[in-house]
């Protein structure tokens, strides 16, 4: 595919990122969500650990790609993090011991301070825990939603697709194609740049999100990279499947006569 992208500065970001998150924006598509999950599958492949996350809740549209169900509505970190409703005035000490090889916290009031129930614990993993951010879409951080307002995506090891043109980038890296026709064709080039894994899987939400996005290979922003796409998709075991609703195409002329496939017998008129 003739693409121009940052491919070695993504690759190096890659590299050295074990921990890799993928932002979709508020507003989402059918295309977006289809390119972010086949990038997460490769990811996975790769060996990286790999986590979606989407600040809307995934609906039935998007139910026929492959890992819709692990896409989650904030990023998780590795580390656990417990808030308690109390007082830090109130807490005498805090420590941990080993118990036939497992972790307890404790945690000791003051004399005469309340006591510390369960109910007010609340358990977590951290929302900020990744080597490397991928945001598909979007025009701002406010598109991505709460963990993308948390930080300086210019100071992180991030990398921004998008198809409009931004003269204030958020992210280290930003990959703008104006040209492309959408963000599924953009990751089937990332993936087949870098040699990342594309299974059949991965090759079908690939395929699924460019169809979308063309209209079904109908739409204006077909290009000679669009089809070299979806031919990468279908040669990873993408199947192009009939589009429900279609039928063949049937004559619309009325039905004959039921005796005009008979025998015809003509009979001459008498001679002058």
């Amino acid at each position: 595919m003739n693409k121009s992208y940052q491919f070695n500065q993504i690759s190096d970001s890659l590299s050295s990122a074990q921990n890799v998150s993928i932002l979709l924006p508020r507003d989402l598509n059918y295309d977006i969500v289809a390119s972010s999950l086949a990038l997460h599958l490769s990811l996975q492949k790769a060996g990286k650990n790999s986590a979606v996350s989407s600040p809307r809740e995934m609906t039935v549209e998007f139910s026929s790609l492959v890992g819709v169900d692990k896409i989650g509505q904030k990023i998780s970190g590795k580390n656990l993090i417990i808030y308690l409703d109390y007082s830090i005035e109130a807490v005498e000490k805090i420590s941990w011991n080993d118990d036939s090889g497992k972790v307890n916290l404790i945690v000791v009031p003051k004399a005469g301070a309340p006591a510390i129930t369960a109910d007010k614990a609340n358990v977590s993993n951290e929302e900020s825990g990744a080597d490397l951010i991928f945001l598909i879409g979007g025009k701002s951080p406010e598109d991505f939603g709460k963990p993308a307002l948390n930080g300086d995506f210019k100071n992180k090891n991030t990398v921004w697709l998008s198809q409009e043109f931004s003269n204030q980038p958020f992210a280290k890296i930003s990959v703008t194609d104006s040209s492309s026709s959408g963000f599924s064709e953009m990751v089937t080039a990332i993936l087949s740049a870098l040699s990342l894994p594309l299974d059949e899987d991965i090759a079908q939400n690939l395929f699924l999100g460019l169809k979308s996005a063309t209209d079904n290979f109908s739409g204006n922003l077909l290009g000679a990279d669009t089809f070299e796409a979806a031919a990468v998709c279908l040669r990873a075991g993408a199947k192009h499947k009939k589009e429900a609703g279609q039928k063949k195409i049937q004559a619309s002329s009325p039905a004959p006569a039921p005796d005009w496939l008979g025998p015809k017998i003509y009979r001459g008129g008498a001679l002058p």
